[in-house]
């Protein structure tokens, strides 16, 4: 038995080792398999074109012999090909749809190793390869570190926002959730999908972020293709609950009706009898998602249950007292949003000067500081 590599290990310029698996491998496999610090692994298929040839380096993390599978294409530098340099034309290749241009398939696409084989480079002398690599490693990790500032300036906003439901909140009257709203199942089995615009929305748990609901990325389906062949409607005022996955307890307020719109496999929590604003911000804080962590957690398979859901502690207060919380952490929760959405345009920017720093290095187009041209 032997460790192996396969496709799901393999990240956009990292690799992921938390889930390494065994196999048998004789000594003549492991002989044409096993892995050299240095070897370049592109993830050979994919269902999605965007996601074939995705890259990273085998530095050797693992002790002892270690394998690929057929899921990834080993690339190995050639005398004359600096291993690093190799490695960041892969990323450009698979970024610029280098990759992608060769990749054959309907459902699933893959990138043949003739194919990737046959890929023109740019002939550049060694010395200038390992210049322009030595380049890449210094100026893209000064990128990846702004990014990474600039991604926990939004953590600490996130922290600061929940910090201050709980505060704002503290002292209120306690009560279960099902005293004060109703909660309710959305869709079941997810009906067959459809292409026409102008089908029924629906709101999946994809769609809901912590405060925020994505309609960008709705499906669709036909209104007699739904439970009792109708579409329930969404109110101004709703709360929608992922009910399971990664991302359990995330919730959203909705901020607009949605005509013939179903919340789709989420759970549906409607406001009687507090502020729906108070409400959604309260879910958002700590002492809220504490115990949806506890409640999720009595399940075989993590998830939320309504009635489990319903029976979570709130905060009440008088109506005046509410909106008037309710009216300062909305106004809060505001400016955070209006800090993020800067901090991701400038991060997005940063991606692409990255990528395009990449390119024009490995293809001979961008002068190296220190090298004679």
């Amino acid at each position: 038995m032997v460790p192996y590599l396969r496709a799901a290990n393999v990240k956009d310029g990292l690799l992921d080792l938390s889930d390494v698996k065994e196999m048998n491998f004789s000594p003549y496999e492991q002989a044409i398999f096993a892995l050299r610090p240095g070897d370049v692994l592109v993830s050979e298929g994919s269902g999605s074109l965007s996601s074939v040839g995705a890259s990273a380096v085998w530095a050797g993390e693992i002790p002892g012999r270690v394998c690929f599978q057929n899921t990834l294409l080993r690339l190995r530098p050639r005398p004359g090909t600096h291993g690093q340099y190799l490695a960041w034309w892969c990323r450009h290749a698979f970024a610029d749809g280098v990759f992608a241009s060769v990749a054959t398939g309907a459902n699933i696409f893959h990138v043949s190793a003739e194919r990737v084989r046959n890929l023109p480079m740019v002939d550049l002398p060694f010395a200038l390869q390992r210049a322009i690599a030595d380049y890449l490693d210094a100026e893209t990790a000064r990128i990846d570190a702004l990014i990474e500032k600039k991604r926990r300036m939004v953590g600490l906003l996130d922290e600061r926002l929940v910090a201050a439901v709980d505060e704002l909140t503290a002292g209120m009257h306690q009560i279960p959730l099902r005293r004060i709203a109703s909660v309710t199942y959305g869709l079941g089995q997810p009906p067959p999908l459809s292409q026409s615009p102008t089908d029924v929305p629906i709101i999946r748990a994809t769609n809901v972020f912590r405060g925020r609901i994505d309609a960008d990325d709705l499906i669709r389906a036909k209104v007699e293709d739904l439970p009792l062949g109708r579409a329930p409607l969404l109110s101004f005022g709703e709360i929608l609950v992922v009910r399971s996955g990664a991302y359990t307890g995330d919730s959203a307020l909705v901020t607009r009706d949605w005509v013939g719109s179903a919340p789709g496999y989420d759970l549906r929590v409607t406001p009687t009898a507090t502020d729906s604003q108070l409400l959604a911000m309260q879910m958002l804080g700590r002492r809220f998602l504490d115990q949806v962590d506890i409640a999720k957690g009595r399940a075989a398979q993590p998830h939320l249950n309504a009635e489990d859901l319903g029976d979570v502690v709130v905060m009440t207060a008088s109506a005046s007292r509410e909106k008037t919380v309710a009216t300062n952490l909305v106004a809060l929760d505001q400016s955070r949003r209006d800090t993020v959405d800067t901090v991701e345009r400038q991060v997005r920017l940063l991606v692409e000067r990255r990528q395009a720093l990449i390119t024009a290095a490995v293809t001979g187009q961008l002068d190296i500081p220190g090298v004679a041209a």
